[in-house]
């Protein structure tokens, strides 16, 4: 994100109402100088999220009406993965809000442009082809327009359905809450790839997975007493079955801060900045695919993708892959040179230029440990990528 654009977002002080809610821990990562959106990513980013009970006061600004009811049941998923209000948003609005509607033509246009290239995939594509092209169809138009779709789909997902309500009137409702910058969040993106590829049996189990809103988050417990798993041996399966049988696996890696994690414990993390990082990664016939976001001073989902991060790589290129992260992820110790260059080589991130003494973060934990957590969709196909059904109005569109 450029200067222009962070100085066009608005900025304010933590309000009252949120440390009510909030842990000193979550508290500590608002910065009164910074907008509120990314203060809003600095709360719910890494291993901080909002605690269930604040994510369950924030109400959408919303008209009367219908679609009110529709679009405020799955806020709280949104807030999960890095979303915000528009000024907070905690107050409903009195009267519905003034419409352009020039800006609402060329909106519906967009949206309709991506509902229908999401709704009509190429049947003849691999699933790998597939959910790439899914996801390049979302965010081609608009990233807010993205940003609402997701929304709906994680709503439809919440109550257990595959008809997506995609209202260009409820977009115009809710539209100041879907700031672009939200792209950003590698939770998200997780979020977002995993639901795309899950088959309907395991749409909410893919949804909570790294989500605290519904009991996905590992405690420290959790972390001290189950094994890391291992990445290089998911990917080892996966490449067996895509070789011998054709068959495609996509595989949610996290990379969890376990100092983090001990230092919150102690009311002492407030300091010290996160390495932790989850990205998903596909593995198919054709070779294997990464996708991945990273944060206030990294780059969004799109920009990943438009810099050619989701193109598909060879299985050399996979064993080099697997090979940097588990020596990454392996032993203890300081953040040193050598990790760092095997971070920014799989990440595309330099933490010491982003943590350094000129950095704009503050410095990076003390300690390092990794614990890995993974989740993985096996024998993926086009039509669960395809699963979702667009609906406008409650009829089909």
């Amino acid at each position: 994100m450029t200067g222009a654009d962070k100085s066009s977002l608005p900025r304010q002080p933590m309000p009252e109402s949120f440390r009510a809610f909030l842990t000193e821990e979550a508290q500590a990562q608002w910065i009164d100088t910074l907008p509120f959106a990314v203060n809003i990513m600095r709360m719910t980013s890494g291993d901080y999220s909002i605690p269930p009970e604040f994510v369950n006061r924030i109400e959408p600004r919303t008209r009367p009406g219908p679609a009110s009811a529709q679009t405020s049941g799955s806020l709280g998923a949104l807030m999960e993965s890095l979303t915000m209000n528009n000024a907070l948003g905690l107050e409903e609005d009195e009267e519905a809000p003034t419409i352009d509607q020039t800006a609402t033509t060329d909106e519906e246009a967009k949206l309709k442009e991506t509902v229908s290239a999401l709704k009509f995939p190429e049947t003849t594509m691999t699933p790998i082809a597939a959910l790439k092209a899914h996801v390049e169809a979302l965010l081609s138009k608009d990233l807010s327009i993205a940003m609402f779709v997701w929304h709906r789909i994680s709503a439809a997902i919440d109550d257990e359905i595959l008809d997506v309500q995609a209202d260009i009137k409820d977009y115009q409702t809710l539209k100041s809450q879907f700031d672009p910058i939200l792209w950003k969040s590698c939770k998200l993106t997780t979020s977002l790839l995993l639901c795309l590829a899950a088959p309907q049996d395991k749409m909410q189990a893919a949804l909570k997975f790294r989500s605290k809103i519904r009991g996905g988050m590992p405690t420290l417990d959790q972390i001290r007493t189950t094994p890391s798993e291992s990445f290089r041996g998911a990917y080892a399966k996966a490449k067996e079955a895509a070789m011998k049988e054709g068959k495609t696996t996509i595989v949610a890696v996290s990379l969890t801060d376990v100092h983090i994690f001990e230092l919150a414990a102690r009311g002492k993390s407030e300091p010290w900045f996160s390495f932790a990082h989850t990205f998903v990664v596909g593995f198919g016939p054709e070779g294997f695919v990464v996708w991945q976001a990273w944060g206030e001073h990294g780059y969004r989902l799109d920009e990943w993708t438009a810099k050619d991060g989701t193109r598909v790589r060879s299985w050399e290129e996979a064993e080099a892959f697997t090979k940097d992260f588990e020596k990454l992820a392996r032993g203890k110790g300081p953040f040193d040179f050598k990790r760092n260059r095997l971070y920014n080589k799989l990440f595309d991130v330099d933490l010491f230029q982003v943590c350094g003494p000129k950095g704009l973060e503050k410095p990076l934990v003390p300690k390092f440990e990794a614990w890995v957590q993974l989740f993985v969709l096996e024998d993926v196909r086009v039509e669960n990528i395809t699963k979702f059904r667009w609906m406008k109005l409650g009829r089909e569109d």
